[in-house]
């Protein structure tokens, strides 16, 4: 049978919320919702989970997590920033198990030349898997610029959205 993985993706900050929702009590045990995807993942003998958070939530969400180290279960927290010091930093302190960023996030940190900062962070991650998103909403384009990505490094892993904007499916990339 073909191993399947969860990606839990908790990066939101909780902006509406007025806190990180990922760390808010809502069980009667004080369960957190990420408690209900993990326990459901154990119930139905997945393997690996993979939790997509931002680096201000890694060392509590890790403290939380660790009472699953106990089981059959291999959970790996990864960043999603787009920081270059900060992935530098947690990768220096090994506070990760991988990193992973996107357009909105380089948009919204004011970067213009995504590929430039690919490698600046590649030329300091080695070791740990670091993934990009491709940003063209054109199909043809994606797929020169997933393999431009993939290129850059052995550790680099490509997101590419499931359709565009268009509605247009990317599955045959």
């Amino acid at each position: 049978m073909e191993e399947v993985s969860l990606v839990i993706m908790a990066a939101g900050l909780g902006s509406r919320f007025g806190a990180p929702k990922q760390l808010v009590p809502v069980g009667p045990k004080d369960e957190i919702f990420l408690d209900y995807a993990i326990e459901q993942a154990i119930e139905v003998e997945i393997k690996k989970v993979v939790v997509v958070t931002r680096s201000i939530l890694n060392e509590q969400l890790k403290k939380h997590l660790f009472k699953y180290k106990q089981s059959d279960l291999d959970i790996k927290i990864y960043a999603d920033g787009a920081d270059v010091a900060e992935i530098v930093k947690m990768d220096s302190e090994n506070q990760v198990d991988g990193f992973t960023t996107n357009p909105t996030l380089m948009k919204k940190s004011g970067i213009t030349d995504y590929l430039s900062i690919a490698k600046e962070a590649l030329s300091h991650i080695k070791d740990l898997p670091i993934s990009f998103e491709v940003f063209s909403d054109e199909l043809d384009e994606m797929k020169i610029q997933a393999h431009k990505l993939r290129d850059l490094a052995e550790n680099v892993y490509v997101k590419i959205p499931v359709m565009n904007t268009k509605k247009q499916p990317t599955y045959d990339l």
